[in-house]
């Protein structure tokens, strides 16, 4: 009977330890999330804040590009003259 108390007694002792080394992960674990949320947040505002950059920079491209054909259109030295 002294055996089994001692048993039982030590899985006790074994199970609140393994808890406590579970709850340290899991705060750990949350750390690292929270500061990989923090750092995507980051990434897409910053790749929100340029999108428009590369948007307006693509609608100048392309006018510079039709305003070009529209000149040599107009001079004759486009494909046919």
């Amino acid at each position: 009977m002294a055996l089994e108390q001692d048993m039982l007694s030590k899985a006790y002792d074994n199970a609140s330890l393994a808890l406590l080394k579970i709850e340290a992960h899991e705060k750990l674990c949350e750390q690292r999330w929270q500061e990989v949320i923090a750092q995507y947040k980051r990434v897409e505002k910053a790749l929100n804040d340029n999108k428009s950059m590369w948007v307006k920079a693509g609608f100048w491209l392309i006018g510079l590009l039709c305003s070009i054909i529209a000149f040599l259109a107009t001079k004759g030295s486009f494909v046919g003259n």
